[in-house]
């Protein structure tokens, strides 16, 4: 016995569709400076939202990743924050491959940490195949400062980067500063 069926059965053709594909672009930017100038705060306040007064300092080095939003697309950026202490130089020198831009930290409290801003300049330039964007950012202005916002500025005017003011305590100037290095980044790579 057969099974039969007086029913017929309408079979469409299965047309696969395209997923939409969407393409994330992936962007690295490095956080560079001396030890204790609030590298690793501002970007923890940044991506997680929480400020810790009492920090250790960052061994070799940290990143954080987040999707963020700029003008309607969405980019993948991850922060390298690098160790400021002498002994981690070696290993900071590997962090440059791949990076479209640096943010040069310095504590606005600690005149030395300005001073040392050069060698910062002069790192990237040695480790960089051609020019990348550097912003410089002054870090701690909710502290009694040693470095006033027209100095900074002034310095970094004569070596050709942005400037920028932050508190990581008060998650203050770190977007600001991000959205600028994207513009600068996407305008280079278009």
């Amino acid at each position: 016995m057969g099974c039969t069926s007086s029913k017929k059965i309408n079979v469409q053709p299965l047309i696969l569709q395209p997923r939409p594909t969407t393409i994330t672009k992936h962007i690295k930017l490095l956080m560079s400076g001396d030890t204790n100038v609030g590298k690793t705060c501002l970007v923890t306040h940044h991506f997680k939202g929480t400020f810790e007064n009492n920090h250790y300092t960052t061994i070799g080095l940290d990143f954080m990743i987040q999707d963020y939003e700029l003008d309607g697309d969405t980019y993948k950026l991850q922060i390298w924050d690098t160790a400021g202490q002498e002994r981690f130089r070696t290993l900071t020198n590997t962090f440059y491959r791949h990076c479209v831009g640096v943010f040069i930290v310095f504590d606005v409290t600690c005149r030395k940490s300005f001073e040392r801003i050069i060698y910062w300049i002069e790192e990237v330039y040695r480790n960089t195949f051609g020019h990348i964007p550097i912003i410089i950012i002054g870090n701690k202005i909710d502290l009694d400062r040693q470095v006033s916002y027209d100095e900074a500025q002034m310095f970094a005017s004569q070596h050709h980067c942005s400037y920028f003011e932050t508190s990581a305590k008060n998650n203050i100037g770190l977007k600001e500063a991000i959205d600028k290095m994207m513009k600068f980044v996407l305008k280079k790579v278009q």
